[in-house]
């Protein structure tokens, strides 16, 4: 996307700390640091500069954190039961000097979390991954969704090894959030033409991909979810999409991989767990319209490098082809991370650039200006 007249770069300079210095500082690591529930809600923090000269961040102050529409929200329990768990987001709406007034391309940005943690509210997206997307015209909502522990989304149960904290953040609850996120993002009177992208880091990226190709109706039952109500255009960045694949890898992941899946689908049956993988949402294009998807890794990938191949043998598996259905970018001889590496170079010849660009055009080229 161009600007409709030239724009101020949104992040100035960080005086003594680059960019991706910046990224490395407040990224998530390998998937499943997070910073503390207090933190991460206070609306009142400070937010300034680690480790430097203690100038305040290049950027405005982020957007209050909301409720979504209420009839997007999940269903509370007859009483005496808890209220369920609430779905909250940021809005972050394009200069309309830039811009125009709205609506415009819409864009959902979920977070990192090793399937069980992280927060939207506090990580680096919000300083550097949300703001660039915001200055490239896009209309961005980032979500929170049943990733992070309790305390960090309203009424979560805590997921942890009781009866109730074995349920809370397991498949499908974390999916069905996204689904009623993107659905919540269709209706909003900022979202230009219904058309919705979702960009997706580490476990982000899973359940970017999974509401780019679930054409499974939940029906009367929340969230209400459709095949016409999928995301127009996916962006993973270093996704899990066969929980079952064991496969050694010619390095060493940073991550324990299948201890993280079995925590999160509750099982350590490969059976099971393949049955609640990604891959096994790709069906043939004659069945369904694909959307496109852009998938990507590092070399040396926390997510272990094979979650990528999987993916990209699923989709050819039914005869779409890369290139023009989905595209696939490895960054060779690096071990970034999801967004740890939202400002490097993609390695991939002749053309090079950031990866921040490769995202913003795939998803230019579906949801336009």
């Amino acid at each position: 996307m161009k600007p409709k007249k030239q724009q101020l770069d949104s992040l100035t300079s960080l005086g003594n700390i680059s960019r991706r210095a910046l990224v490395k500082r407040l990224s998530l690591g390998s998937l499943g640091l997070y910073l503390g529930a207090k933190s991460l809600r206070a609306d009142t923090e400070t937010l300034t500069c680690p480790d430097c000269d203690m100038r305040p961040w290049p950027m405005n102050r982020p957007p209050q954190i909301e409720e979504i529409p209420f009839e997007f929200q999940p269903p509370s329990p007859p009483p005496p039961l808890p209220q369920a768990h609430k779905l909250e987001w940021r809005r972050y709406e394009p200069n309309v000097n830039d811009w125009g007034p709205g609506p415009w391309p819409t864009v959902v940005l979920l977070h990192e979390g090793e399937f069980e943690g992280g927060s939207p509210f506090g990580q680096a997206i919000q300083i550097m991954v949300a703001p660039e997307l915001q200055a490239a015209g896009y209309y961005v909502l980032v979500p929170s969704w049943r990733l992070a522990p309790c305390g960090l989304i309203t009424n979560q149960q805590c997921h942890n090894n009781t009866p109730d904290g074995k349920k809370s953040g397991r498949p499908p609850q974390q999916s069905d959030d996204v689904k009623a996120i993107i659905r919540a993002a269709r209706a909003e009177a900022n979202c230009l033409g219904d058309k919705v992208g979702v960009v997706g880091g580490s476990a982000g990226a899973t359940h970017a991909v999974w509401v780019a190709l679930d054409t499974n109706s939940s029906g009367s039952v929340w969230p209400f979810w459709t095949t016409i109500d999928r995301a127009d255009v996916a962006c993973c960045l270093s996704g899990a999409y066969l929980f079952s694949d064991r496969t050694t890898e010619l390095y060493t992941p940073a991550i324990d991989f299948a201890g993280i899946i079995q925590n999160y689908t509750g099982t350590s049956d490969l059976t099971t767990q393949e049955a609640l993988s990604p891959t096994k949402l790709v069906k043939p294009p004659s069945q369904f319209p694909f959307k496109p998807i852009l998938l990507i890794n590092t070399r040396r990938d926390s997510m272990p490098y094979n979650q990528i191949v999987d993916m990209q043998a699923a989709l050819e598996g039914v005869g779409l082809m890369e290139g023009d259905d989905f595209r696939v970018i490895t960054i060779p001889s690096s071990s970034g991370h999801a967004f740890e590496y939202w400002d490097n170079l993609d390695g991939q010849e002749p053309n090079e650039q950031l990866i921040s660009e490769d995202v913003k055009d795939y998803l230019a080229a579906v949801l336009g200006p």
